[in-house]
């Protein structure tokens, strides 16, 4: 049986529990403990300086810059483009136009997703994204449906 050195101050039975190697992790907690009171004063100073670099968020897509306006104008003509091109699809000259052209723009998720996407990359804030998205897509039924009568009329 071999018998291992006992740190100074430490009894048997503090061996025999195994509290002696409590005590280096308490030692490293408390290292810890001070690393945190030296940077603690740095963190309100973090919180004001360093948010003030956020740009703020533009609240309509009227707000956005031109560029931006037309980067969100393109993805919008794509999400219409696919709606009335499976709104075509599925007309069979049977259904209501109105109901064909809501399914139609439902059937488009991806294109509908890029426009938010688009939106909030160039700046504009969620809420404002959803509702020019859900305006796209009402836009996008509209036209769906002048394609769709404009097909049977003929």
């Amino acid at each position: 049986m071999r018998f291992r050195a006992l740190p100074p101050g430490y009894s048997l039975a503090q061996m025999r529990f195994n509290i002696y190697p409590i005590m280096g992790r308490i030692r490293r907690l408390c290292r810890w403990r001070m690393l945190i009171a030296a940077f603690f004063p740095l963190l309100p100073i973090t919180a004001v300086v360093g948010c003030t670099g956020q740009a703020t968020k533009v609240e309509s897509y009227e707000s956005l810059p031109g560029p931006a306006q037309n980067r969100v104008k393109a993805v919008v003509d794509s999400y219409i483009s696919c709606s009335v091109n499976v709104a075509l699809k599925l007309d069979k000259g049977r259904r209501n136009v109105g109901r064909l052209a809501w399914t139609a723009s439902e059937s488009c998720p991806n294109e509908k997703r890029d426009i938010v996407r688009t939106m909030v990359k160039q700046g504009a804030s969620h809420d404002a994204a959803f509702a020019h998205a859900s305006n796209s897509q009402v836009r996008a039924t509209a036209m769906a449906i002048t394609a769709i009568q404009n097909r049977r009329a003929r």
